[in-house]
């Protein structure tokens, strides 16, 4: 179900001559940095097991801003591959999956600051040593962030919260390239 929601997004969003006809700007981009995660899937011995680190994070995005303050946002996102060893066992986490957003902009000349609200239909997968298991949902998430456009390019640096099951307090800190193409 979350990869046809995912589809419609993306559809919507690429069809030029809908949003042509319609006051606003539409844009795409994408942009990389860090995720955040933390999890204690079980225990090894007598030993509680804990994930905890940064792995390398990336997304895709687009989005349409229908007047200068209020727009939506949808995209792809991987918060990476976060790995631990131990007692010799090697344990990974990943999360990746789709979001839509409801945004809110305020724009002082070429800056703009943005909050963000929404969901994040996730998949998320672990291994510790040689199980593996996996889980999928979605979950409220939300974000914050500033950007400069020049013209009908711009960059922007966000921080974002993602509710995940079973993960504490997952987040993506990325710096993003936006192209404005209307």
């Amino acid at each position: 179900m979350r990869y046809v929601i995912g589809l419609i997004v993306v559809v919507l969003l690429f069809s030029g001559s809908l949003w042509a006809q319609l006051p606003g700007q539409l844009f795409i981009g994408g942009g990389v940095g860090s995720s955040f995660i933390e999890t204690s899937p079980t225990q090894v011995g007598s030993e509680d097991v804990k994930i905890d680190g940064n792995g390398f994070a990336y997304k895709f995005f687009a989005g349409y801003k229908f007047v200068k303050l209020i727009g939506v946002e949808g995209g792809y996102r991987s918060l990476g591959t976060i790995k631990n060893t131990v007692q010799d066992v090697e344990l990974q986490s990943s999360v990746k999956g789709f979001d839509l957003f409801a945004t809110a902009t305020l724009s002082f000349t070429m800056l703009e600051v943005f909050a963000k609200a929404g969901y994040f239909f996730w998949d998320s997968e672990f291994k510790v040593a040689d199980v593996t298991g996996s889980t999928s949902s979605s979950d409220f998430s939300w974000g914050v962030g500033a950007g400069v456009s020049f013209g009908k390019l711009g960059v922007r640096a966000e921080w974002e919260n993602l509710k995940v099951e079973d993960l504490e307090n997952p987040a993506m800190l990325t710096a993003s390239v936006v192209y404005f193409v209307m």
